[in-house]
């Protein structure tokens, strides 16, 4: 088949770019491949072709963080370039990802941004803040247009989990035999126990963490939505001598140095800002912990599943598929009281905590990305029967 990815960055940092990386990697050994987007790396598989898609992107906002107002440059430049880039006729499959407004056969749903706005409008407080997480903020509007048009024309779409094809059908006039369900993929081999003998003691020592230190993990960019004050809370609460906190993501730490400096924890909390190796960092940790108001999916927590950590999450869509609550880990409550039990279980038995490591590998495994592939690869030959190709 000859199939078209379309998406704004190509690569395997992200989750939306990751997810296309994979897949046009696991489908390229028998299938001709062409990226449609503004960058491509870490793709090391041939038989795939890259064509590179205008983009507009200032360095001084993102520099700035206003990053939603680059944003809206961002997914304006490339849906306009990217529709008259793409000869929908050429392709057996065009599969979007959402910043894409051209015909497709298949678009991956991999959030409801009209079900987080609901929510997220429900946690705001004064009607500012209310206002920007409405459909009034351009940019919000901007992906909520393109949102519907997707939902609308793709033949088929793949939601990333349960929980978004359920706000799918809640906020939309979609048919359900639309909409099949594939989870995200995670690199087993990648994200493994086994690390920890390559760099656990590296990483810990980079910090000046003791090999008997108990290290929990928080891996995310946005800390206010991922509920980092929660376990900052929290650490205060147990305020265990050898138990540390480590930061890993992009945002801006002060608000949460600050906390931690008014709650006399500061040496608790380590900030190690975005890393490109975020596997080695989960070799280092004990448990995984994400307290988060909203996800589709939630990639670190499965790939910190994977590295063999037990989970401390919130109920959000994905996770309430991978996270069997009391085998591979706790669900969790945005409520400092609740984090420090669960977290004081872990610290206080060390078998609880490496049965929940051993099933939380296994878990993880049947979300390989192989499998994603084949499930994916089966979904393109119904759309390309459909076609009568």
């Amino acid at each position: 088949m000859k199939i078209a990815f379309i998406v704004r960055r190509c690569d395997k940092r992200g989750g939306i770019s990751r997810y296309v990386a994979e897949l046009s990697e696991g489908l390229a050994s028998d299938n001709e491949i062409h990226i449609f987007a503004s960058s491509c790396q870490d793709i090391s598989a041939g038989n795939i072709s890259f064509h590179r898609i205008p983009m507009l992107s200032f360095s001084r906002l993102r520099t700035a963080r206003k990053f939603a107002l680059n944003n809206i440059f961002e997914i304006g430049s490339f849906r306009l370039n990217s529709y008259f880039r793409i000869n929908y006729e050429e392709f057996d499959i065009v599969h979007a990802q959402g910043d894409y407004t051209g015909k497709s056969d298949v678009y991956t749903a991999h959030s409801c941004h009209k079900a987080w706005l609901k929510i997220a409008q429900e946690n705001s407080s004064g009607q500012i803040e209310k206002l920007k997480k409405s459909s009034l903020n351009p940019l919000h509007h901007l992906i909520l247009a393109g949102e519907k048009q997707n939902l609308m024309m793709a033949k088929k779409i793949i939601a990333v989990s349960s929980g978004v094809k359920r706000e799918i059908l809640k906020n939309y006039p979609v048919l359900e035999e639309k909409i099949v369900v594939i989870p995200n993929g995670v690199d087993i081999i990648k994200f493994s126990p086994e690390n920890k003998s390559c760099w656990r003691n590296s990483v810990r020592e980079k910090y000046h963490l003791a090999p008997d230190d108990f290290v929990a993990i928080f891996s995310a960019h946005e800390f206010k939505r991922k509920g980092l004050e929660y376990i900052i809370r929290a650490m205060k609460i147990l305020n265990y001598q050898n138990m540390f906190l480590l930061v890993a993501g992009r945002d801006n730490p002060w608000p949460y140095q600050k906390l931690a400096g008014e709650l006399e924890i500061k040496e608790k909390v380590i900030f190690a800002g975005e890393v490109n190796d975020i596997e080695r960092y989960y070799a280092a940790a004990d448990v995984f912990i994400c307290p988060t108001l909203y996800e589709s999916f939630l990639f670190a927590g499965i790939e910190a599943a994977a590295a063999g950590l037990p989970l401390l999450v919130t109920r959000v869509n994905g996770v309430e598929e991978y996270l069997v609550d009391g085998q591979n880990g706790f669900f969790i409550e945005r409520d400092p009281d609740d984090i420090a039990r669960k977290i004081s279980l872990l610290y206080e038995n060390k078998k609880l905590s490496r049965e929940f490591s051993s099933v939380a590998r296994e878990k993880a495994r049947e979300y390989r990305w192989e499998k994603i592939v084949q499930q994916t690869r089966a979904i393109y030959e119904e759309v390309k029967r459909l076609k009568g190709r």
